[in-house]
Formats: C-alpha cells, sequence, structure tokens
C-alpha cells in the first residue's frame, strides 16, 4: 500500500514538474518576453509618483540599452526622434518627464526569433501607450510595430537596435 502512494505522489511530482518546467527553467525566448514586459512596465509611471521614483524608473529603462545603443523612433504627429547610446536615452527621458504627468506602456504580440549563437535575438512587437502631459505629449498613440536587436550581455538581455517599423501615412 506505501509503494503505491509513493508511486502515485512521484508520478504527481514529475507531472507538476514537467508541467512548470518553463517556470523553472524559462527558454532564451522567454527571458527575451520577460525583459520587455519589464521594460514596458519599469517605463510606465503615474501622476501620482514622485521624483525619486521616477528617476528610479528611468534608470532602470536606461540599463535595458546597450552602451552604444541605436533608436529610430517616428510616431505620427509627433516626429522622428533619434538616439545614440544608453546615455542620450537617460537624458531624453529625463527630460520628458518634466511634460509627461502618466504614461502606460505596453508590449503585444511579441515575436523573438532568436540567433544561432544564442546570445542575438531578433524581436518584432506591437507597442501601445496612452500618455497624459503638455502639448505633443498629450494622448501618446494608439499602437505602433517596432523591430529590436537584442544582445545577452553578462547574462541580460540588452537592446542594441529600436527602430519603427514604417506603416503607411495618410
Amino acid at each position: 500500500m506505501k509503494a503505491t502512494h509513493w508511486a502515485l505522489a512521484g508520478t504527481l511530482l514529475l507531472g507538476l514538474g514537467f508541467w512548470k518546467r518553463e517556470a523553472l527553467f524559462p527558454s532564451e525566448a522567454t527571458r527575451v518576453r520577460n525583459a520587455l514586459v519589464q521594460l514596458a512596465s519599469d517605463a510606465s509611471f503615474g501622476p501620482s509618483e514622485g521624483n525619486i521614483g521616477a528617476v528610479r524608473r528611468v534608470s532602470a529603462v536606461a540599463d535595458r540599452f546597450a552602451s552604444d545603443a541605436s533608436i529610430e523612433v517616428d510616431i505620427l504627429g509627433s516626429g522622428n526622434f533619434q538616439l545614440s547610446g544608453r546615455d542620450e536615452v537617460q537624458q531624453r527621458l529625463m527630460a520628458a518627464l518634466r511634460f509627461i504627468r502618466k504614461l502606460v506602456l505596453q508590449f503585444h504580440d511579441i515575436m523573438v526569433d532568436l540567433g544561432a549563437d544564442g546570445t542575438t535575438a531578433s524581436v518584432h512587437l506591437t507597442a501601445t501607450a496612452d500618455a497624459v502631459g503638455e502639448g505633443r505629449y498629450q494622448g501618446g498613440f494608439d499602437a505602433l510595430e517596432f523591430e529590436l536587436a537584442l544582445r545577452k550581455v553578462e547574462g541580460r538581455w540588452q537592446i542594441e537596435r529600436l527602430r519603427t517599423i514604417p506603416t503607411l501615412k495618410q
């Protein structure tokens, strides 16, 4: 009787382990997705957040970029933005905080294509933003498609290149 209980318990644990293996040992594609979801969360803030929290969030967002990152973003109605390097990303984000009171950034349909070496990844995603601010920072954007190139550095995925995918304009 005891052997049956042990066999049943072992089978249940093995089944649970197999079912939860992705949570315990995530694939690199899952790690990339999780890093991007965390980036969107770090970039989002509310009107009641203080200056210290905002600076901490900007620093966390900037740390997700490589030191020589290249960013090209074209937002219809707001213009074309080009940034080079982590330091410029951080400076622009700090400047934008003066004009934006609330930002909710979300990434959807994250498609990850890992490189053969396992240390590079190409990502295609759709982003939505809801912003409350002054002037051109009012309203955010409905949806934009982005293409990202990431590299794994010291166990962390960092963004090397980020650019919007051109869409039809009226």
